[in-house]
């Protein structure tokens, strides 16, 4: 028996567990860390897409074709990576590409559900540690009784991550299970905006949404939300009125927000400041700086970039000119500007084929796009499974000249 989307109920069920783990693998470090559940994710989506009846075609092989170009040219330039980088692209692209094949538009209904879902679960974590000092400390070692993050923090315990610095009117931030909250603020930002397309803020997945993303306390995701609500102020079904009445009161908390919180404007004045003037063999650390880095690598190694398999090190020299590590700028200086131009011009187009899908004028991509670029400019997630998705479906789009079911 189908159900309504066309799944029968087990393959629904499947479509949800598929998301959620994509959605883990953003950022919650049990998924996220070791490559191990990359390789069992991955076999396991080309195992259901065959069985869903689903091939890999040329889309896939050009874009594979494109990587292994940048991969060797680095490599006889530079002498890093090996069969393991590269594997390990295939693995990332291809689950991207997997999750186009077998659900094709159908992704964002999931995603939505799983990030409300996981939503509340973090809202009741986060209530309990900032009203309870006993359950916050009891927080801080279920990670490590459960061995479920093995990086430096030990923090993440997949349902929920402890967050040891306490923000805004001492409170801690919600991080969700990911390594920080700014992580998590990528993809409540990305699922609001999916809602709001669909539905609206007063719809009840976006007020849950939304009201998680404001306890993340995140710079990026907050940025986010303003143009994620000015693209809400633009849809038709608001009347000129409450358009001037709410672009009004936007305004005014956005001032409000710019200069009284310290994680807005002034966090970013004082880090801008200070990124701006120190030299370049400063050790990397904030977005800025490492912007100025990853621009002088790309002034370097414009064409193909450098970086695309990273050194196996250690112990890494941040003092380095050349090693940015965060965000869009990263991807540039990792792939080259054709490569990144190329990869920037599909994930715009996928917002553009998604909008008009769901009944929007063209004019309304733009603020889509700058959603994305504003939390990748802070996030180095561009390979997650979920950018990957979004990179992919117009280019097998453009490649099948129809729209994917």
């Amino acid at each position: 028996m189908k159900t309504l989307s066309g799944f029968s109920k087990g393959e629904h069920i499947t479509n949800y567990v598929i998301t959620y783990i994509a959605y883990a693998m953003g950022g919650i470090m049990f998924f996220y860390l070791k490559p191990l559940p990359k390789i069992i994710f991955f076999a396991i989506l080309f195992i259901l897409m065959r069985k869903r009846k689903k091939t890999i075609s040329e889309e896939f092989i050009v874009v594979i074709s494109l990587i292994t170009i940048i991969f060797i040219v680095q490599k006889l330039q530079f002498g890093y990576g090996d069969i393991y980088n590269y594997s390990s692209f295939i693995i990332i692209f291809g689950i991207g590409y997997f999750l186009v094949k077998i659900l094709g538009f159908r992704l964002p209904y999931y995603f939505v559900n799983v990030v409300y879902f996981f939503s509340i679960i973090s809202l009741i974590f986060w209530l309990l540690s900032n009203i309870s000092n006993g359950f916050y400390d009891f927080t801080s070692n279920i990670a490590f009784d459960l061995g479920t993050d093995e990086s430096i923090t030990n923090e993440s315990f997949i349902m929920y991550a402890y967050e040891p610095n306490r923000s805004l009117f001492d409170l801690t931030r919600n991080n969700g299970g990911f390594w920080e909250p700014g992580v998590y603020a990528t993809w409540l930002s990305i699922a609001l905006l999916y809602n709001v397309i669909h539905k609206s803020f007063s719809d009840k997945k976006s007020k849950v949404i939304l009201i998680t993303l404001v306890t993340t306390f995140s710079t990026a995701g907050y940025v986010a939300l303003f143009l994620i609500i000015i693209f809400y102020l633009n849809k038709k079904t608001i009347s000129p009125k409450a358009q001037i009445l709410l672009k009004y009161t936007i305004l005014v908390l956005v001032i409000f927000s710019v200069v009284y919180l310290d994680f807005l404007g002034p966090k970013l004045v004082e880090r801008y400041n200070f990124e701006s003037s120190v030299s370049l063999s400063t050790p990397t650390a904030g977005r800025f700086l490492s912007a100025r880095k990853s621009l002088y690598a790309i002034s370097q190694n414009p064409v193909f970039g450098k970086g695309l398999a990273q050194e196996r090190d250690e112990n890494p020299d941040y003092t380095r000119l050349d090693v940015g590590n965060y965000g869009i700028m990263n991807m540039i200086q990792r792939i080259g500007i054709i490569a990144s131009i190329f990869f920037l011009y599909y994930i715009y187009k996928y917002y553009k084929i998604y909008l008009i899908r769901s009944h929007f004028n063209k004019s309304d991509v733009m603020y889509c796009f700058l959603v994305w670029l504003v939390l990748m400019f802070s996030q180095t997630l561009f390979w997650a499974p979920v950018s990957i998705y979004i990179f992919f479906l117009p280019v097998v789009y453009d490649f099948n000249k129809k729209l994917i079911t």
